[in-house]
């Protein structure tokens, strides 16, 4: 059952530093690193949305990840500990913040949210900010697409941003007493670079 577990505003403030250190050892398994700490690279397709009664927002669930191994990961990061305790991070690929780049991957940490002026099917142009956010609970990851309007074709939307059919995201989990006792607070949870750093993680 969703629920609203959203990361926690109290996680960006500063967390003491208990000066030791936890060792753990890496795991070369594709898309999870450390038996600790989880870094797992997915897509989402732009077909599977499901569309909100009122068409404000497009939710997309880990369960509609099409890749059977990607959604054993993302149950597997998010388990009782990680969830109730830890730091659950997500990230898109730059080309739905940025637009098709055709670029090497960066990650925007989510949320996020961007203004636009688009024609709607009707040819009116109108102005509009489109939020993208996301939640968890146990086992399951939501990603939310919303808009200041109801009208907005969100597949046709995702996939001009992308530039295909998939939208490219990151989860990062990492139990609370890592993040504390590792020094993370001093790194930037914004940037997936500052967190990889601090952690050895994938590029």
């Amino acid at each position: 059952m969703r629920t609203s577990r959203f990361l926690p505003l109290l996680l960006l403030a500063p967390l003491a530093f208990t000066g030791c250190d936890t060792v753990y050892d890496d795991i070369d398994d594709g898309d999870t690193y450390g038996n600790v700490i989880n870094v797992v690279t997915f897509n989402f397709n732009v077909g599977d949305i499901e569309l909100s009664a009122d068409g404000y927002t497009a939710t997309f669930n880990s369960d509609d990840v099409r890749d059977s191994g990607a959604r054993t990961n993302i149950a597997d990061a998010l388990t009782t500990h990680e969830v109730e305790d830890g730091v659950v991070l997500l990230y898109a690929e730059d080309d739905l913040i940025l637009g098709s780049n055709g670029g090497d991957d960066r990650w925007s940490a989510l949320p996020y949210t961007e203004g636009f002026g688009l024609t709607n099917p009707d040819g009116d142009y109108v102005e509009l900010t489109v939020t993208y956010t996301y939640s968890y609970d146990i086992a399951d990851l939501y990603f939310d697409v919303s808009s200041s309007v109801n009208n907005l074709d969100f597949e046709e939307f995702l996939s001009g941003r992308t530039g295909g059919n998939n939208v490219q995201m990151r989860l990062v989990t990492i139990p609370g007493e890592i993040y504390t006792a590792r020094g993370l607070s001093r790194a930037d949870l914004r940037s997936y670079a500052d967190v990889q750093r601090a952690f050895s993680l994938a590029e």
